[in-house]
């Protein structure tokens, strides 16, 4: 077996039952090819290097997946007819993976260190902004001493 990663792009105003409903298509490719998914991760909207049908951002995933091959095409055939799919990219990561319960059992792993990290990311930005929201709620108003004054 191999490794591969799938580094694909879809359009950013796609509701979530939607891109569910890409993955699902893309998952159901692999299990009917016996490949085995490691990792789907969702690395969230970003600004495009460069403008793509004329578009400035992009939703990015991450699948990293053990195949003998086979599913690449299919893969790469249902993101090309997919009109949501703005960009793909395939990578062989590694050629020959000699234990495939010991990749799948460090994928689980960093899988789980990728969530904490993601949700010690979302603690942080919550906090900034209830920090934000105080300062500016603090803060007084302009004009709103003079106002004081009369």
């Amino acid at each position: 077996m191999r490794e591969y990663e799938l580094i694909y792009i879809l359009h950013p105003d796609l509701t979530e039952e939607r891109e569910a409903e890409i993955h699902a298509r893309l998952d159901d490719i692999l299990q009917r090819t016996n490949g085995i998914i490691l990792l789907r991760d969702d690395w969230g909207k970003r600004k495009l290097a460069y403008e793509i049908q004329k578009l400035q951002k992009g939703h990015y995933f991450l699948l990293n997946y053990l195949d003998a091959g086979t599913a690449n095409i299919e893969l790469e055939r249902e993101l090309r007819l997919n009109a949501d799919a703005i960009r793909f990219l395939t990578v062989l990561a590694d050629e020959k993976v000699k234990d495939p319960a010991e990749r799948i059992a460090t994928a689980k792993v960093r899988a789980e260190e990728q969530a904490r990290r993601r949700e010690q990311r979302e603690r942080e930005a919550a906090e900034r902004e209830r920090r934000a929201a105080e300062v500016a709620g603090d803060s007084p108003r302009r004009g709103s001493s003079e106002e004081e004054e009369e």
